[in-house]
């Protein structure tokens, strides 16, 4: 998925994300109050299987919180897909730990049976989607087809319906649990068809995304952190169907905490070796681009046509000198300065750029429709572009004059900055044409590094060409 397009599906997300952060946290941490406060008031401590889940479930709540917390707050995830899903998941486990505890804490109460029964149906509920959260977690990984992306995100929520009906189905037949008049579970014969059929819903969906992806590596890794959850929930299905009484089922929502936990290591240590790759790109973007700006033509053109000045008009040749000394050395300081600058900073080192080419070429005109410049931009994007647009649009077009447009539009989701210009067209992608056009290469780059962006180029040949840089605002902080 395109940061383009996540940026438009969760822009209330981008907006509210610290708001909802702090709900998510009011809420886990309201119930771990809760559940602190229900203790002393019963005497867990009479039975030693439920002091012994109630004290891990009891952890496994304080490490989802601080888990939560650190991810929260983190910023080594950029998609803003998988972030969102991994917070569901914690929520989810955190839940469903704070659900196992209560079902503890009331059972061998007659008096609370309906809660029981309540209580334990929201606990299924929430394993059930726990499994789905997971299987679209892995998802996000790889570069799926839209087509791929689509038939798994259906077959997900097919096989998470159908255990969903089922503990629907268990309230007026109770086939898959009941609550007895001593206040205690018992597990009926739909119980091992559920969890039976969670397992084979597992199986077919690992089946499903290990044909489609190249990446396998990666997949296998994700997968395995699971590995721990499945065996712990076999041996409980196991224990339940030969009768046991001793159950240890708060182990599960521990190993789900050890499996997001790792996931959340494997992701940190991904993160920080592609930002070191990034590091790398951009530091050579960053020269590439330095001396693609300050190439040899530019420099022998306009000294060339300093020197004619020098002796048909003196002053201009003065101005000229001092706007080429202020472009070159804003080429020099872009290269040490921060990468992300306000636009109003990118546009004047743009028209120090025009002002030389305007003198060379004054059949070029250039026009300007700004709605908004309150945005960042990485620096040195606009004039590759432009230059473009006149070095390979307008002067090989057959017509005497031409024109550059350059716009800026805001959207709810993103900042658009457009560069069209009325000269040649082009029927075959500029970087397709080898490395005259590696400017355009390293602005695309330089865009999806530094700020989620992308730029897009269409051409018409006889008409013209259309550069449109997309900012989301989700990523681009002023």
């Amino acid at each position: 998925m395109s940061a383009q397009s996540s940026s438009q599906r969760y822009s209330w997300v981008y907006k509210h994300q610290r708001l909802m952060n702090a709900c998510f946290l009011s809420v886990m941490i309201g119930g771990f109050l809760f559940l602190m406060a229900l203790i002393p008031y019963l005497r867990i401590w009479d039975n030693p299987e439920t002091l012994m889940n109630v004290t891990v479930y009891q952890i496994c709540m304080l490490l989802d919180l601080i888990l939560g917390i650190c991810y929260g707050i983190g910023r080594f995830d950029a998609s803003i897909d998988r972030k969102r899903l991994f917070l569901t998941i914690l929520i989810d486990v955190y839940f469903t730990s704070l659900f196992g505890a209560v079902i503890y804490i009331l059972r061998g109460r007659p008096e609370f049976q309906v809660h029981l029964r309540v209580v334990n149906s929201f606990q299924m509920v929430l394993t059930v989607l726990g499994v789905g959260f997971y299987h679209a977690y892995v998802q996000t990984f790889f570069n799926l087809s839209r087509e791929d992306d689509a038939r798994l995100r259906m077959i997900n929520r097919v096989f998470a319906a159908i255990p969903l009906l089922i503990i629907l189905f268990n309230l007026p037949t109770q086939l898959l649990f009941t609550v007895n008049e001593s206040g205690y579970v018992r597990y009926g014969s739909l119980y091992s068809v559920y969890n039976t059929f969670n397992g084979i819903w597992y199986i077919f969906y690992v089946i499903m995304i290990f044909r489609k992806v190249r990446n396998r590596r990666i997949l296998v890794s994700l997968l395995s952190y699971s590995i721990p959850v499945m065996i712990i929930v076999l041996v409980d299905l196991v224990l339940v169907s030969f009768g046991g009484t001793f159950h240890f089922d708060s182990l599960i929502a521990f190993t789900a905490f050890l499996s997001l936990f790792m996931i959340f290591c494997f992701v940190f240590v991904d993160h920080s070796r592609e930002a070191l790759r990034v590091k790398e790109q951009l530091a050579q973007s960053e020269l590439n681009t330095v001396m693609l700006q300050i190439n040899p033509h530019l420099i022998y053109n306009t000294l060339a046509t300093i020197a004619g000045l020098c002796t048909e008009n003196p002053k201009a040749a003065e101005e000229m000198t001092y706007r080429f000394s202020d472009y070159l050395r804003d080429n020099i300081n872009g290269a040490s300065s921060h990468p992300m600058i306000s636009f109003r900073q990118e546009l004047n080192h743009l028209q120090r750029y025009l002002s030389i080419e305007q003198i060379r070429f004054p059949n070029i005109h250039v026009y300007y429709d700004l709605e908004t410049e309150d945005f960042n931009i990485p620096n040195m994007t606009l004039q590759p572009l432009v230059e473009n647009a006149i070095k390979h649009g307008i002067n090989k077009s057959d017509r005497e004059e031409g024109t550059v447009n350059i716009s800026t539009q805001e959207t709810e989701d993103a900042w658009i900055v457009r560069v069209t210009d009325d000269g040649a067209g082009f029927t075959e992608l500029p970087e397709s044409k080898g490395g005259q056009h590696l400017g355009v290469h390293n602005v695309r780059f330089r865009l999806k590094a530094l700020c989620e962006g992308s730029l897009k180029l269409t051409g018409v040949p006889g008409e013209g060409t259309v550069c449109e840089i997309t900012l989301p605002k989700g990523a681009n902080k002023k």
